[in-house]
C-alpha cells in the first residue's frame, strides 16, 4: 500500500471523467490517497482525502500523478524539496497544449490513448507508457438487452452527413440522432428520425435505451459495455460491427473507422445497410454473445490497466542512491562530435541540442552502454574526478534520462 498524492487539472468534461476512473482504479487496489483538483470529484472513501495545495509540505508522499501541466506545476516544489518520484499524465490529444518539457522532475510518463494522432517527438518513448482509455464497465451481470427498433447515431457531424442517406432509406426503423447541429439535420431528415443535441444529452442514457448504436469514439465503447450492438463509421470511414476479433485495433484507435485507414474515407452504402440489418435480424441468443464476449474483453483489459498502473506505482522510487542501481545508457540523446575532445549532445528526434560535454564525460556516459552500477565505476576511478563531482554528474544523467534503471 502506497501514499499517493494525485494532482489534476482538468478543463473538460472528459479529462474530469477520465480522473475519476484514474482514480477509481487506485482505490481497487487499497492506495492511500491524497487528491488536489480544480474539481470536486465526489469519491467518498475511507482512504481518499481531499486536500489543499498550501497543506501538502506537511505529507509524506511515495509517489505523485500529475495528470496535466497545472497538475504537476502544483506539486513540483513538493517534489523538489521531498525528492519523491512524479508520473506524468496526458491525454494524447491534449500532448502539445499541455506539453511538459523538462524531464529532469519526472519518473514515468503515462499516455492515455484517446485514439488521437500522437508526435512521438513531444514525449520520450523510452520513459512513456500508453495506457487504453480509462473507462469502468457499468455494475451489472449480464448485458443489457432492449428489443426495440431504436437505432441510436452518435457519431461526428461530418460523417453524420455522408449517412443521412441510409439512415433516410430506412422506414422500419427508428433513428435517434445525436448532433452539434440539429437545426441543419432537422431539415433532410425523415420522420423516422428524431434529431437530438448533443450537447443537452446524456449519452449513456440514449444507449441504454437503443437496441443498436451507430458511430465513433467514446459512445461505441459505453454502448459496449452495455452489451448493444455496435457500428463503427466516424472520421476514417466504415469499420463495421465491433466484434471480438476487430476489438483490439478499434480500441487501439478508439473507434474512429475502417481499421488501417489512412484519411477520411467514403462509407459504402450498402455495407451500412447490411450491418444495420444483420443486427437488427439477428436472433438475440447471436447478440447475446456477441455483447457478453466483448465485454469479458473490456473487463479483462481493464484489469490489466490497473495491474499496470499499480506495478508503475509500485516500481517508482527515488529512495535508492543513483550509485547502487543498475542503469544503462539510453537511446534519447545522440552525440556528435564536435572537437577532438569534445561532443553535442542533441535530443535524437528533434535534434534540438541539450549540452557539451568533454571526452572524460563521454566516456563515463558509454560505461554504462551495456549496463553497469555507478559505484561499481566510481571505485574503478573512470571519471578521474572527485568523488562528489562524480556523484552529481551521475544524478544529472539519470535526472535528464542520459541513463535509466533496468533489471539485470
Amino acid at each position: 500500500m502506497k501514499q499517493i498524492l494525485l494532482s489534476a487539472h482538468c478543463k473538460t468534461h472528459e479529462q474530469k471523467n477520465i480522473v475519476k476512473v484514474l482514480l477509481k482504479m487506485l482505490v481497487s487496489k487499497n492506495h492511500r490517497i491524497d487528491v488536489t483538483a480544480n474539481f470536486d470529484l465526489d469519491i467518498q472513501k475511507n482512504n481518499v482525502q481531499s486536500v489543499s495545495v498550501e497543506n501538502l509540505p506537511t505529507k509524506d508522499y511515495d509517489v505523485i500523478l500529475a495528470y496535466n501541466l497545472k497538475g504537476y506545476q502544483h506539486i513540483k516544489s513538493l517534489v523538489k524539496a521531498q525528492n519523491i518520484p512524479v508520473i506524468y499524465i496526458v491525454n494524447r490529444e491534449n500532448s502539445e497544449a499541455e506539453y511538459l518539457h523538462d524531464l529532469s522532475l519526472i519518473s514515468r510518463f503515462l499516455v492515455i490513448n484517446d485514439g488521437t494522432d500522437f508526435f512521438h517527438q513531444l514525449l520520450p518513448q523510452e520513459c512513456s507508457i500508453e495506457i487504453p482509455y480509462p473507462y469502468l464497465l457499468p455494475q451489472q451481470n449480464s448485458a443489457f438487452v432492449n428489443s426495440s427498433d431504436n437505432i441510436l447515431v452518435a457519431t461526428d457531424d461530418k460523417t453524420l452527413l455522408k449517412i443521412i442517406p441510409v439512415l433516410n432509406n430506412y422506414g422500419k426503423y427508428n433513428f435517434t440522432i445525436l448532433t452539434g447541429i440539429p437545426s441543419v439535420i432537422k431539415k433532410i431528415v425523415n420522420a423516422n428520425c428524431t434529431v437530438i443535441s448533443a450537447k443537452r444529452t446524456n449519452v449513456a442514457d440514449c444507449i441504454k435505451n437503443a437496441s443498436l448504436v451507430i458511430g465513433c469514439g467514446l459512445p461505441i465503447l459505453i454502448s459496449i459495455s452495455y452489451g448493444k450492438p455496435a457500428i463503427v463509421a466516424g472520421k476514417f470511414g466504415f469499420g463495421r460491427r465491433v466484434t471480438l476479433e476487430n476489438i483490439e485495433n478499434h480500441l487501439y484507435s478508439m473507434f474512429k473507422g475502417r481499421l488501417g485507414a489512412l484519411g477520411e474515407e467514403i462509407i459504402p452504402f450498402h455495407l451500412l445497410s447490411y450491418e444495420i440489418d444483420s443486427c437488427m435480424n439477428a436472433k438475440p441468443s447471436e447478440n447475446e454473445t456477441i455483447a457478453e464476449s466483448l465485454i469479458d474483453f473490456l473487463t479483462a483489459k481493464q484489469e490489466r490497466t490497473v495491474d499496470l498502473i499499480d506495478r508503475l506505482i509500485c516500481s517508482a522510487d527515488n529512495s535508492k542512491s543513483a550509485l547502487d542501481i543498475p542503469l544503462r545508457l539510453s537511446s534519447l540523446y545522440k552525440f556528435i562530435s564536435f572537437s577532438a575532445s569534445s561532443y553535442l549532445v542533441v535530443d535524437d528526434t528533434t535534434l534540438k541540442m541539450h549540452a557539451m560535454i568533454e571526452q572524460d564525460e563521454y566516456d563515463l556516459i558509454h560505461s554504462f552502454e551495456k549496463g553497469a552500477v555507478a559505484q561499481t565505476l566510481m571505485l574503478q576511478n573512470l571519471f578521474g574526478k572527485t568523488p562528489k563531482q562524480f556523484v552529481s554528474f551521475v544524478k544529472y544523467l539519470v535526472a535528464h534520462k542520459f541513463l535509466l534503471p533496468y533489471n539485470e
